[in-house]
């Protein structure tokens, strides 16, 4: 996984806090998030073809990861690397995968409501909203 920047991680810092250092501990707080997602009560119109792509369960489809180097990690990071890349800020993602860099998910799930947060920035990449950006 490339590093952030540094302004990157001050801004991190100044929106979130501190971030998590126990690995263990982001990836709890994520798939709580991953579980708390609802995107059909959402979305609607447009945006709810995109969702049809992203159906539940959500935990087969949404992943965190913590490492060097997504292309070689295994073979589900690999077919993001492989089908449709698209990178985000946060992560990549492909019509059929979304997976989120832990650095990036340590900042957001360290705050009081981060859980809230990451569920509400999944369910608008989920449902295309993020994509399309709409409101």
């Amino acid at each position: 996984m490339s590093k952030m920047y540094e302004t990157t991680i001050a801004v991190l810092e100044d929106m979130h806090g501190k971030p998590l250092e126990d690995q263990g501990e982001i990836e709890r707080r994520f798939w709580n998030a991953v579980e708390k997602i609802n995107v059909p009560d959402k979305v609607s119109g447009v945006a709810r073809v995109e969702a049809h792509r992203f159906r539940p369960p959500y935990g087969e489809k949404i992943g965190i990861y913590f490492g060097d180097d997504i292309e070689s990690v295994d073979d589900w990071e690999c077919e993001l690397s492989l089908r449709s890349l698209a990178f985000i800020p946060h992560g990549w993602w492909n019509k059929n995968r979304i997976l989120i860099r832990g650095d990036w998910a340590s900042y957001v799930l360290a705050e009081k409501n981060g859980v809230e947060i990451m569920t509400d920035f999944l369910e608008d990449v989920v449902s295309g909203k993020w994509w399309w950006g709409i409101p």
